[in-house]
């Protein structure tokens, strides 16, 4: 047999080399398929109304909290937080966040939906009038009062009339259902008083300076909800403690950069770096499942189904959801949810 050269045995050596590693990339593709590009756990979209208490909603979004938690979050902004709640509702969106009248008159009317966070308290919800024909809760008798039926100043407007000692009968209550609507008619005359949210308030008084105020919130503080379809939820928990983690963030940059934040939220919903200066200390941004939550929603509960007819309250316990909650930050989440 003719001997071989060390050239020959180096080339049979890379050949074969070259030979083994192909097979080995061939094994490697059969046994590792592709991982897909996205799934429904780093895609949401979330559905989001225009407010001021939305500020942990833009500013997360804004700094890519979500994304550094492995979220492709997508924000769709409405008007009210009842056309948000709608989107949800409609499976237009996987999260979407609202104060908690509307979340809560549907989860009673059957609709199967879950609280994961709240993530601010606020006051909000006011009471704007007309003041060359308002000036006193007495002046109300006989006056057309606007609402945004269903909403968090929906239930504002019949507290601060049962405190006041007016009943319903004693208004003319103009239902809406797109606030800036109501605002419009306010500006025009067509309604005496209203009783709204901001930046729907102040787009009131800054239309009409000299002819109109709001008056402070006393009687009720509402909770900007973070809200979730439980179907979804059940499948997903990973994406609503990644949710609630790029909020936590949001929350700590609000206070590290407050002037930061507030051109944030000034962009997101057109109010104006003044009229954010003087509402700012409405709003506290603050990540929890609080027992404050538990406490509201079941005073709403029964205002809901005594003006509804529709008998007594249900248990709460089950429209929240305090597991991705928990994994995230046990300690923010309150004894009645534990």
């Amino acid at each position: 047999m003719p001997s071989t050269t060390p050239r020959f045995r180096r080339t049979v050596t890379l050949i074969t080399l070259v030979a083994i590693s192909a097979l080995c990339l061939a094994a490697c593709a059969v046994s590792s398929p592709k991982a897909p590009s996205s799934s429904p756990e780093t895609s949401i979209t979330y559905a989001v109304p225009l407010t001021i208490a939305a500020a942990p909603a833009y500013v997360a979004d804004s700094q890519g909290f979500w994304k550094q938690e492995g979220l492709d979050v997508k924000l769709k902004l409405f008007n009210s937080g009842r056309q948000a709640l709608d989107a949800l509702l409609g499976h237009d969106a996987e999260v979407m966040s609202v104060s908690e009248t509307p979340p809560l008159r549907a989860a009673l009317q059957g609709q199967s939906i879950r609280w994961i966070a709240t993530v601010t308290e606020h006051h909000e919800a006011k009471l704007t009038v007309r003041t060359n024909v308002i000036s006193k809760p007495g002046d109300f008798i006989g006056r057309k009062v606007g609402t945004v039926t269903g909403t968090n100043s929906d239930y504002y407007m019949y507290r601060w009339l049962e405190a006041n000692h007016i009943s319903t009968d004693q208004v003319q209550i103009v239902p809406f259902t797109d606030p800036q609507v109501m605002v419009q008619s306010f500006v025009q005359g067509d309604i005496d008083a209203m009783f709204a949210w901001e930046p729907y308030n102040y787009t009131a008084t800054s239309q009409l300076p000299k002819l109109s105020a709001s008056w402070p919130t006393t009687l009720y503080s509402g909770r900007h909800s973070i809200i979730m379809n439980a179907d979804y939820l059940s499948t997903h928990k990973k994406a609503a403690e990644q949710i609630i983690r790029g909020f936590v963030k949001a929350e700590q940059f609000i206070k590290d950069h407050p002037a930061e934040s507030k051109a944030i939220v000034e962009k997101a919903t057109g109010v104006d770096a003044k009229a954010l200066d003087s509402l700012w200390a409405d709003y506290v941004v603050k990540v929890e499942l609080d027992d404050g939550l538990h406490s509201i929603l079941g005073d709403e509960a029964a205002w809901i189904t005594k003006t509804d007819g529709s008998g007594t309250p249900p248990n709460l316990e089950g429209f929240v959801d305090a597991g991705p909650m928990e994994a995230v930050a046990p300690g923010r989440v309150g004894t009645d949810y534990k």
